[in-house]
């Protein structure tokens, strides 16, 4: 528990809003990063430079070749060279830009403020502090170091808003050591604003039932059965419990259980209770900046189970994994920064169980 006490001290010392307050008492100076339009950029700055920010630099990476005269530098991403001394503290607006600052400035603390009111950023902390106990008792249940490296940075990085704080793994969830589907395993399915989600699956020759509520062309292909309907914890308009299903569906078993939806994990976990119960599978629960039942969601199934063993993974998205999110520009922008086709989200994390 060292580590995790380490964690609260720097928390305590570093996290975003004490940060952002002694930046704005200290008229420390900061520089700002934006990939967005020059206009959209240099209006971010005016607007955190009018909450007490001294933001004395823009480094944007669509710099015109005339601008009217402003109060602070700018700089183009050939130009990064020039800035000196290194700045302290950088803002990023995005994933990318905070990518590419906490590449290219090493030393320097990349701060992300996607949000543009600065009184908003500090509740992360109130909200960890406040639920301790639940959130020590999660660090506990974590099986491997890992995990608590994850956990660790996972938290961290939220509450400091720094992406270099965070522990990322490539491989995504569903490969992870001892949480890959085996083949003909079954494979249920539920996840939101995914694009062919139920591929990953098939192409390990799982048989999957894949549930794509509100979708109305269904996809079809070999060892799929897909559902136009939801998962919840009680049958309702167009969900269905998971224990309803099977037994409806008469499923021999089920062996993996992947559920990325953003909302409404503990319900539907709830609604699994008899084939958690029965058939113990493998779960891989994919959450987006939802701390509390993040650690909910291991109480419950501990409640169900307490042979089950949790692990934590904080994973980059590559085209291959979700191509849903390098549509439009993104690839290009990535591969101009050199940066990897890959995606980091600081917000979202995913708790395995086995």
């Amino acid at each position: 528990m060292k580590k995790f006490f380490e964690m609260l001290v720097e928390m305590d010392a570093e996290n975003c809003a004490a940060v952002l307050n002694n930046l704005q008492v200290g008229k420390i100076p900061a520089t700002y990063v934006s990939f967005a339009t020059f206009a959209d950029a240099v209006e971010a700055v005016k607007n955190f430079r009018a909450q007490g920010l001294n933001i004395t630099a823009l480094i944007s990476n669509q710099v015109p070749k005339e601008i009217l005269p402003l109060d602070f530098a700018v700089f183009g991403l050939r130009d990064i060279a020039k800035i000196q001394p290194r700045p302290e503290y950088i803002f990023a607006d995005d994933k990318i830009s905070s990518a590419y600052a906490t590449k290219i400035f090493s030393k320097s603390k990349v701060i992300t403020l996607q949000n543009k009111n600065l009184r908003e950023l500090g509740d992360k902390h109130k909200i960890f502090v406040g639920n301790l106990m639940q959130f020590e008792e999660m660090y506990q249940s974590l099986a491997d170091e890992e995990s608590r490296r994850t956990f660790r940075g996972y938290f961290l990085g939220n509450v400091l808003n720094q992406i270099g704080a965070a522990n990322f793994t490539n491989i995504p969830h569903y490969l992870t050591a001892g949480f890959t589907p085996k083949p003909e395993n079954v494979v249920v399915n539920f996840e939101i604003d995914k694009v062919d989600g139920w591929k990953k699956f098939t192409k390990l020759n799982c048989k999957v039932y894949d549930f794509e509520v509100g979708n109305q062309t269904l996809p079809t292909a070999e060892n799929l059965v897909a559902e136009n309907r939801g998962l919840d914890g009680y049958v309702h308009d167009n969900f269905t419990m998971l224990d309803e299903y099977v037994r409806e569906k008469k499923l021999p078993r089920v062996d993996f259980f992947n559920v990325n939806v953003s909302g409404n994990e503990r319900n539907i976990l709830r609604g699994a209770a008899e084939i958690i119960l029965r058939f113990k599978p493998t779960i891989a629960i994919t959450v987006q900046d939802k701390w509390l039942e993040l650690a909910e969601l291991v109480k419950i199934l501990k409640s169900f189970r307490t042979d089950y063993k949790f692990e934590m993974r904080q994973c980059v998205a590559t085209p291959k994994d979700e191509p849903e999110k390098f549509q439009g520009d993104t690839e290009k922008i990535l591969l101009a920064l050199n940066l990897g086709l890959e995606l980091r989200n600081l917000e979202k994390v995913t708790l395995l169980a086995h």
